[in-house]
């Protein structure tokens, strides 16, 4: 509590400043993150709402659109560094609106899987139904999606079963132990918990453990979130943002908890689409790959 000279209480009134806009406090709070902290971390928060209604460069958050849950996954939940050891190397050129940092083109994204069951041509489904009736046709569509991404893997035969790579990508290879990734036996606990969600089965609570901690890793993984393929068949499978789309690349930025899709946008310079989960590249692998040269990206 506040003293006044003699000793009493100090009464304060503080009132809110309304002299700078949101957009302005919005970017200066990104860039003490970035400059001062060091840190990328709002490149990860979600949103309600598309970018697409920001006047915001894609690096700054709007905040008036931010989830209550901001971050892209609780860390209590995954503990990665997808950069090693690296640092936050960037500068920013706040004329322009530009920022300016160092990382690591990983892949192109090739495929992005569709969420919008409306618009697939094959069978109409109505999002406003209940889950009764929308479940059971939104399932068959999704897995064969999902399916289809999986099976375009160059060194996968048509009949062999989806490799580890998918599966360890719907749940982000997590288990509610921030220190160990996902056991082999999630394997089946991911398959049934998925199969029984959608159709409405009845679930053996009497063997499901795994089954139920792996079903709350399918939650955690696709909220907000879609499955995408990307070129090169040994880095197949992403967990993206739902903005994604085919030509968008996967980086990994200096300093940075989780890879990150950018969007070319001419004269190279890029916007920011958001964080992403990519199988086998969430532990510093792509800071020892000597073929993934380091560069400066420019984010406007």
């Amino acid at each position: 509590m506040a003293s006044s000279p003699d000793g009493g209480p100090l009464s304060l009134q503080i009132r809110a400043s309304y002299t700078a806009c949101a957009e302005s406090v919005f970017t200066h709070l990104a860039t003490r993150f970035i400059l001062r902290d060091k840190s990328i971390e709002t490149f990860s928060w979600v949103f309600s709402e598309p970018r697409t209604k920001s006047t915001l460069p894609s690096w700054v958050p709007d905040m008036r659109f931010l989830l209550p849950n901001r971050n892209f996954v609780p860390p209590v939940r995954i503990n990665t560094w997808a950069s090693g050891d690296t640092e936050v190397a960037a500068s920013i050129i706040l004329s322009d609106s530009k920022l300016l940092i160092c990382g690591r083109r990983v892949d192109i994204i090739d495929r992005v899987g569709s969420i919008d069951f409306k618009e697939n041509q094959s069978e109409k489904v109505d999002l406003y139904s209940s889950d009764a009736q929308k479940i059971p046709k939104c399932w068959p569509l999704w897995r064969a999606e999902c399916t289809g991404i999986a099976r375009e893997a160059p060194h996968l035969e048509q009949d062999a079963e989806l490799p580890d790579a998918f599966w360890r990508t719907l749940i982000w290879n997590c288990t509610d132990d921030i220190l160990v990734r996902a056991p082999s036996v999630f394997l089946q606990g991911v398959k049934s918990f998925i199969e029984d969600y959608m159709d409405r089965a009845q679930i053996d609570f009497k063997s499901v453990t795994k089954k139920l901690e792996s079903g709350q890793e399918v939650y955690l993984g696709h909220f907000k979130r879609s499955m995408v393929g990307a070129r090169a068949g040994t880095l197949l499978f992403a967990m993206v943002p739902l903005a994604t789309a085919p030509g968008d690349f996967i980086c990994v930025l200096d300093g940075g908890c989780h890879p990150y899709v950018l969007r070319p946008c001419g004269d190279n310079e890029y916007r920011l689409v958001g964080a992403c989960y990519l199988q086998g590249m969430m532990e510093g692998e792509a800071m020892e790959m000597a073929e993934l040269e380091a560069e400066t990206f420019t984010i406007i």
